[in-house]
């Protein structure tokens, strides 16, 4: 009960190319699968990236109003002092310009004579 040799060879044919077949499969699938990961992971990376870029903006956007916080309060301490400056020396100021216009200016004389 032996197969010729030609059922054999046949059968042997056959199974190779389901053995290809089934490879071809296995090749497409894993293709399948790669450009799915593929895609998940560029899915989560850009995920990613916009939550970094979310969390940087918020710590810009508060770094700011800290520093917009510190340059009011400089401002407003600026100008205090200058206002108290001002106040100081306004009275030697007025001194000063007294002094300047009786030096350079000639007495008024009353002409009432």
């Amino acid at each position: 009960m032996r197969e010729p040799q030609a059922d054999i060879l046949k059968k042997i044919h056959e199974t190779e190319r389901q053995a290809e077949q089934m490879i071809r499969e296995a090749e497409a699938q894993a293709k399948s699968l790669r450009e799915q990961a593929r895609a998940k992971a560029d899915e989560i990376l850009k995920a990613k990236e916009q939550e970094l870029a979310a969390q940087h903006q918020t710590r810009l956007s508060r770094e700011l109003q800290t520093l917009d916080r510190e340059g009011q309060i400089l401002l407003s301490k600026a100008r205090e002092q200058a206002e108290q400056m001002t106040r100081q020396l306004k009275p030697k100021m007025d001194r000063i310009v007294d002094q300047l216009f009786e030096t350079l200016l000639p007495p008024i004389e009353s002409h009432s004579k």
